[in-house]
């Protein structure tokens, strides 16, 4: 049920993006002195990143908030202008001061200081600015006439961040070590004559959040041509510069035009002069830039920022992520010069730089993708060498064969295969390698308690003719212990299978003792299985492991996943889907049917498998009407490069039968391992890099599309380095028992999480913002069509009510039909009796 805040207090959030409630001392000292405050504003500090402070706690001490809905569809208090009560306190927010506690002192000193009406002071979260909350004095004028009129008695208006005019401006809270003074009657103050006077000022649109009084709106005008004077001379030295290198030397901006005049223009066989603005794919950023801005909406006050920084991190996927050219391109747009005329352009280029070192876009969003084809920009054609932008196959060949010296097989799996295939074949060559380690556990950070075993789900997806051949020589020479298992297996069943016959067609035979069924261990499962035979040998595939029963993995490959998809689609093999699914965390499954020769029960699954396609293949499996099963997500799914026009030296045939060797002696010697991999370290390493991808997916205006995608990304960075790990530390853990994961280890890690988070948004990140944007309609319409009439009425009912009053919103024959609903709606405390026929709603909403 929601709440609202009902007195124009002072009000407070746990999050910079959650309702407001009403402050209290108790809130704000517990806050102020909670570690985990402390901690965010410490490395905030430290690290200058802005995802630390947006942890913190909010207050607003210059405003309580109604009911508002926010962009998601949802009634809450939200910080809306629109929706603002004033409480008559004012914030001065003191920026860039060198000496903040110096300042803080001298106001403190003053004689006068009892009577400047002063509730708070305290240092903000950078360290170098300073917050004052004081009471507002109507004769002053507004929020912004207040802030001057003060910050000149203090003596500190130079210092001032007139971004404070806003009545929605949330502050964050400070640590207990910070707040140099607090008169305790701020928890309680509030003036609602002032909100009456101003109030109207900034709930109307646009808000008129600027000075009233005529001096200072000449003051703001006097800075905003100081500002336009400093940003003109930074431009004329900026042009003194450019004629020194084009002339040799500075010259007055005449005479460098009478000289440029001067110059032939396109005659004969000259060039002719190109366009210096910067451009993508030959349209200007300018353009591009403007055609976002319409796309999402020209921002008000209050939302420039949020805007600001929302398209700066946009625009830098087309940008080479270059912070000098974004902010170029930012700096052009009307509402950012607002921002640079009020603010500096420090600001903007602080955010550029902190929008380009913490991107989380890989490829154009859907508004940037309709803004560029609105200025003129091209989409390359389906299939183009621009579709594997996002995935830098050969910046990862490099990172591979930086590591082929630490790590057994590596270079042996990818010998005879081109660079840009070897990202695959890391991932086809670890699945095997894993699946012969199926004896093998780790712990990993998400379940610590449990035993999470290497589990591979893998795609290789490429044109026809790519090169995917190389899995079928990977699955030959790895995987050939269990195929061999397999065919011991496969021969006895056969066996059996003929002297049934046999004893079908013969008297004599049948006499003889009931053939025993074969129970032999079966693992490889070719996709022209039955569901009955790969549960049975599921089942069955089963071994004690220092006195515990393990399950062994089942393993699949496939070099044409178009053949698997189709032999799921009828006969006794139809639909291992689900068990696709559930094999990537050994989820339980069962079945139970009459048919005597089939397995009754509750298993778990444990099945790798390895597919290689093409595109259209991929997209029978997964498909916006899929995209939601979860599939996407648990898959590793690798691309191949475009075909070469040019042959590629791939070694001679010796350097192949001798990485053949090598591969076999190891194929060998894994498939006897067994027990923990002491992978801790690796844990720790895939658990830093999620929380860093979460922060920037919060921080990109609660991507939950990324968020998605990075969900199961630190499998694959634990399972793909495993086997190679082990590999290179055998020696060490024959000798001591165990070994430690080292910094190339994690090195190799984040490789692959990097891998496999960019092949997540290369293939499936349409599907997932669609995904969520399909979703987020779809929310809409039915809080929209499924409001019932009665939840209605309740919301028309005023705050304090009677009998009468329900009766008559409700449109009831008299005030006695109520008194059934009204003492419902007291059980479900939504309402509460104040006296004798007078109730009070405790919520807004049903």
């Amino acid at each position: 049920m929601l709440q609202t805040t009902t007195n124009n207090f002072a009000t407070c959030s746990n999050g910079l993006y959650e309702p407001m409630t009403e402050m209290t001392a108790e809130w704000f000292d517990g806050t102020t002195k909670c570690a985990r405050t402390s901690e965010l504003i410490n490395a905030y500090r430290d690290t200058k990143k802005a995802s630390k402070k947006s942890h913190l706690p909010v207050c607003c001490f210059q405003a309580s908030f109604g009911l508002s809905i926010n962009k998601k569809g949802v009634e809450g208090a939200w910080r809306e202008s629109t929706a603002a009560h004033l409480t008559g306190l004012v914030v001065i927010d003191l920026d860039h001061v060198e000496n903040p506690l110096e300042i803080i002192d001298r106001i403190l000193g003053r004689e006068d200081f009892s009577e400047l009406g002063i509730m708070l002071i305290y240092i903000t979260p950078s360290g170098n600015g300073i917050k004052i909350v004081f009471m507002a004095r109507p004769e002053w004028g507004n929020l912004m006439d207040n802030q001057y009129e003060m910050a000149q008695l203090l003596g500190v208006l130079d210092s001032i961040d007139s971004g404070c005019k806003d009545a929605a401006r949330a502050s964050f809270v400070p640590k207990s070590d910070d707040v140099k003074f607090l008169d305790e009657s701020l928890f309680t103050y509030s003036n609602s004559a002032y909100d009456e006077q101003y109030g109207h000022l900034y709930t109307q649109k646009p808000a008129k959040s600027g000075p009233t009084q005529q001096k200072w709106k000449d003051y703001e005008k006097q800075l905003r041509a100081k500002k336009k004077a400093e940003k003109a001379e930074k431009d004329s030295k900026a042009v003194d510069a450019l004629l020194d290198r084009v002339f040799g030397k500075s010259q007055p901006a005449t005479e460098a035009n009478d000289e440029l005049k001067s110059q032939p223009i396109n005659e004969g066989n000259s060039s002719p002069v190109e366009s210096t603005e910067p451009a993508y794919h030959g349209v200007p950023y300018s353009k591009i830039a403007t055609a976002l801005t319409n796309e999402l909406g020209e921002p008000q006050t209050g939302d420039r920022h949020k805007t600001m920084m929302q398209m700066g991190n946009m625009l830098s996927v087309i940008c080479d992520n270059d912070p000098k050219l974004l902010c170029t391109i930012m700096k052009g747009l009307p509402f950012v010069q607002q921002l640079i005329e009020e603010r500096g352009l420090e600001e903007v280029e602080r955010a550029m730089n902190y929008i380009t070192q913490n991107s989380t876009y890989i490829y154009p969003s859907k508004e940037l993708k309709q803004a560029m084809k609105t200025a003129g920009v091209k989409e390359p054609e389906k299939g183009s060498n621009d579709d594997l932008a996002s995935v830098p196959l050969a910046e990862w060949a490099d990172e591979i064969e930086a590591l082929m010296p630490y790590y057994p097989c590596l270079r042996e799996i990818c010998q005879g295969v081109p660079r840009q295939v070897w990202p695959a074949a890391v991932f086809v060559g670890a699945a095997f390698f894993g699946t012969l380690m199926t004896r093998c556990y780790y712990h990993y950070w998400f379940k610590k308690n449990e035993k999470t075993r290497l589990n591979y789900s893998i795609y290789v997806i490429g044109a026809p003719g790519s090169g995917k051949s190389f899995a079928v020589r990977l699955d030959k020479l790895i995987l050939a212990p269990i195929k061999q298992q397999s065919k011991q297996a496969s021969e006895a069943i056969n066996k059996y299978k003929q002297e049934a016959q046999e004893r079908g067609t013969s008297s004599k035979a049948q006499e003889q003792d009931a053939l025993k069924k074969p129970t032999q261990i079966n693992r490889y499962m070719p996709p022209r299985t039955s569901n009955g035979v790969f549960i049975e040998s599921m089942v069955n595939a089963k071994e004690n492991v220092n006195g515990e029963e393990m399950n062994l993995h089942m393993v699949t490959f496939d070099s044409e996943l178009t053949n698997s998809t189709k032999m799921q689609k009828g006969g006794g093999w139809i639909d291992k889907t689900a068990m696709e699914l559930k094999a990537f965390h050994n989820e339980e499954d069962g079945q139970n049917y009459a048919n005597e020769k089939s397995y009754n029960g509750i298993f778990q699954v444990y099945w790798n498998y390895v597919y290689t396609g093409t595109p259209d293949s991929l997209k029978e499996k997964v498909n916006a009407r899929t995209f939601g099963s979860g599939l996407a997500t648990r898959l590793a799914t690798i691309p191949m490069p475009k075909p070469s026009f040019k042959l590629q030296d791939l070694g001679s045939a010796e350097d192949l039968d001798k990485a053949d060797m090598i591969i076999s002696e190891w194929a060998n010697k894994l498939n006897t391992r067994y027990g923990e991999l002491p992978l801790q370290k690796l844990s720790e390493c895939t658990k830093e890099w999620y929380e860093h991808r979460a922060e920037i997916a919060e921080f990109n205006n609660e991507d939950y599309a990324d968020l998605m995608l990075i969900q199961r990304v630190g499998y694959y960075g634990m399972n793909i380095p495993a086997p190679f790990i082990d590999m290179r530390h055998w020696d060490e853990r024959e000798q001591n028992g165990t070994y430690e994961v080292d910094d190339i280890d994690q090195r190799f890690c984040r490789l692959i999480l990097d891998i496999q988070y960019h092949c997540q948004h290369h293939f499936y990140g349409t599907l997932a913002y669609n995904y969520y944007d399909n979703q987020a309609r779809d929310e809409a319409a039915y809080a929209t069509n499924h409001t019932t009439r009665f939840a209605q009425c309740f919301k028309m009912l005023p705050d304090t009510f009677s009998k009468q009053e329900f009766a008559k919103t409700f449109d009831l024959a008299n005030a006695d039909s109520s008194s059934k609903q009204i003492t419902t709606l007291i059980n479900e405390k939504a309402i509460e009796r104040v006296k004798r026929d007078c109730y009070k709603k405790l919520v807004a909403n049903l």
